[in-house]
This record gives C-alpha cells, sequence and structure tokens, in this order.
C-alpha cells in the first residue's frame, strides 16, 4: 500500500448546530454536535477551481473517501483520505497528480481499489503487496463502484449526461430538474475486477441522475437501476453471468438501491412542485412514501431505512427559481416495515456550515452522511 502520512487536508469538527439559512455554505464552523470530516476547500493555494469528495466507502469503522482537486486548465491532484472517525486520525493514503477523479472500493485486508479517471480508464489497486495499474475494457463514465471481499465493481458508460455530477457544490448547476432536463442515462457495464483473474463485464443501464452509489449487493447478487425513468430494478449474480429484470418503480425518478439479507428497496424523488419520496421492496411504496419533501440516499440495515431529506435552495442574492443548488436538512430513518404512512424519524443536520447529507451509508452502529466536501457521523442511537 502507498505509505500513509497526516493529512493536512482535512480536519476533524465537533459543535453546535448553526441555523439554515439561503446561499452557499461557509467553509469552516461545525455541524451539529456530530463529529465530522471536512475536506478543506482549496489547499492548493490560488489554484484551487473546484473540489468535492467522490466515492466513499466505510471501512471498519472509519470513512475511505476520495478527494477532487482540479486546479486551473491542467494541474489536478486526488487525495484518498481514510478518517477514522473513533480517535480523530486522517490519513493521506495516495496522491495522484494526473488523475481527474478518483472511485474508491475497499475489499478487505487493507486493499483499496482506486479507478483514477473519470472516463475510466486505468484502475489503479493498492494493497500490502505494493499497487499496480490495469488498464480497463471499454471504460466510460463511471457512474458508482462498489467494494467486497475478492472483487471490485463498478458501473460505467456513456449517453446523456443530464443534470451533471451530484457531487458538485453547485448541483443542479442552475438547471431545472424534473421535467426540465432529460435525467442522467447511461449505457455500458457493470464490471467485475478481482487480482489476477482480470475482468467480467456484464452489458447494462443506468438511472444515475440522483445518486453516485448505483451499485449494491446482499452478497448473493449485485443490484442497479436501469433506465428509463422513474427506473426498473436489475440483479445479476456476483459473476456477473446474466442480468435479470426485477420490480419497475412506479413513479418518481428512482434515486438508490439497497439490499439487506431478506430483501431488495429502491427510492425514488422528485424535485417538481409537487415534491416526492418513496422507497419500496416492490411494485409500490410499500415502506415509506410522502409528497411533503424531496429525498436522496437510501441505505438499509435489517429492520431501518435510512435517507437525506434535502430541497432546492436558491443561490445566495438570487431570485431566479432555476439558480439553486441542493441542500440538505435532515436525515431521516423508517421502518422497512412500513407502512407507507409511517412519521419518520428526523436528525436535523441543517447548517450554513455544508450543503447537507445527498447521500447515505451505514456500518453496525453510525449512519453517515456524505455532502461535497463533508462527513458527518452520528450514531443509530440519535434516532431513538
Amino acid at each position: 500500500m502507498a505509505s500513509v502520512r497526516n493529512a493536512h487536508l482535512a480536519r476533524l469538527l465537533i459543535g453546535a448546530l448553526g441555523a439554515c439559512s439561503s446561499g452557499t455554505p461557509s467553509t469552516g464552523g461545525p455541524v451539529n454536535g456530530v463529529l465530522g470530516v471536512e475536506v478543506i476547500p482549496c489547499n492548493n493555494g490560488d489554484q484551487c477551481v473546484d473540489e468535492n469528495i467522490s466515492d466513499v466507502t466505510i471501512d471498519d469503522g472509519g470513512a475511505l473517501f476520495s478527494r477532487m482537486h482540479q486546479g486551473g486548465s491542467t494541474s489536478r491532484l486526488v487525495t484518498i483520505l481514510r478518517a477514522n472517525f473513533d480517535d480523530g486520525g486522517v490519513a493521506t493514503l495516495t496522491d495522484d497528480p494526473n488523475a481527474n477523479e478518483a472511485y474508491v472500493g475497499v475489499t478487505g485486508a487493507g486493499d483499496f481499489y482506486v479507478a483514477n479517471d473519470q472516463t475510466l480508464t486505468q484502475l489503479t489497486v493498492h494493497n500490502a503487496n505494493g499497487s499496480g495499474a490495469e488498464q480497463v475494457p471499454s471504460g466510460g463514465i463511471l457512474a458508482g463502484s462498489l467494494g467486497v471481499a475478492g472483487g471490485f465493481y463498478f458501473a460505467a458508460g456513456n449517453g446523456n449526461g443530464g443534470s451533471g455530477d451530484l457531487n458538485s457544490g453547485t448541483w443542479p448547476n442552475g438547471i431545472v430538474i424534473d421535467g426540465g432536463v432529460a435525467s442522467n442515462e447511461l449505457s455500458g457495464h457493470v464490471s467485475r475486477f478481482v487480482p489476477d483473474a482480470g475482468f467480467t463485464q456484464l452489458s447494462a443501464d443506468f438511472l444515475s441522475t440522483y445518486t453516485r452509489h448505483v451499485l449494491a449487493t446482499d452478497g448473493t447478487n449485485v443490484y442497479w437501476i436501469a433506465k428509463p425513468a422513474p427506473g426498473t430494478v436489475m440483479s445479476a449474480p456476483m459473476d456477473l453471468s446474466t442480468a435479470t429484470p426485477g420490480v419497475a418503480i412506479p413513479e418518481g425518478i428512482g434515486m438508490g438501491v439497497a439490499a439487506n439479507a431478506t430483501a431488495v428497496f429502491w427510492g425514488s424523488t422528485s424535485f417538481a412542485s409537487t415534491p416526492l419520496c418513496a422507497i419500496g421492496s416492490g411494485a409500490t411504496a410499500n415502506v415509506f412514501r410522502t409528497t411533503s419533501f424531496s429525498c436522496l440516499g437510501v441505505a438499509v440495515d435489517d429492520t431501518y431505512a435510512y435517507f437525506a431529506v434535502v430541497h432546492l435552495e436558491p443561490l445566495q442574492g438570487n431570485a431566479n427559481s432555476s439558480n439553486v443548488f441542493l441542500a440538505g436538512t435532515a436525515i431521516a430513518r423508517v421502518a422497512l416495515a412500513g407502512p407507507s404512512t409511517q412519521t419518520p424519524k428526523l436528525v436535523d443536520v441543517s447548517s450554513t456550515r455544508w450543503y447537507g447529507a445527498r447521500r447515505v451509508l451505514l456500518d453496525a452502529k453510525y449512519v453517515y452522511g456524505i455532502d461535497p466536501s463533508y462527513i458527518a457521523r452520528l450514531p443509530k442511537s440519535a434516532f431513538d
């Protein structure tokens, strides 16, 4: 593995929640008494143009994630960080000055894989035996990745760019979504890379408008949402031998798929004049449905589904309703047993410090909310 050193690119913050107000977030300050890791904007002097967190994997109670830095017209830097929330340690695992964007997958035993180009031309493998690069056959735009024991799965393809990159702080970049622009739809492959065994690929389409975690697994199958909107839940065995269509999402636009040992769950949302947040495991939203707010980032454990409560908010000083950014105000929990009319348990994470959670990941004890530059962690007991 690449050498590990203390990172100057991130810091741990604990503090009190500030009220959410209109305008872009500030770059300093705490979030909600919740332990978090901030990827500090613009640490490379006046060359800094934009940066954000790309893929995130929860690794034994810590977060392993990539930070994209894009400076000037040619200067690029991607840093892979691991943050251990329990002891406050943050380590830089590797830097790649030539990468466009990085996606990370963890397969256990300290191994992690980095697809170090947004157009997925090369996969770099870091492990105890050193690191190496593999050329990826039939690449494309990365839509997400998934690391499991013994392999690294990723989804990639080409097609309509739609409303842009959900990781960007300014997303949806002034575009009116849901009816104002076509959704992100990619045609390509689900691929599996196994060290010393090479690649297996399966042709697939993806609906990636509202998620950068398009793949999920229950250990037996891999799942994703296929185009067109609202989307269809697809499955394939771990060897990617064949793809099988499953549930057709009934409304909105699919915003995520998640699985536990007993069922596969989809989420859908809408940012139209009447919002939508729906979670289901079948042909209807049998877990939860509301038209009171929009949502992103569905994740499940054995008992509950968790997601981010979000809305579009005008950029500071701009009354144009189409010039907006995505603000997250809360993380919600609902029981997988339903009913769809249940009242969600909410933890308020709104703050002027960050854009707010757009993605949600879980481990056995904690819920992680992720926005373009910050990862916050709160215990599952906060919802009790």
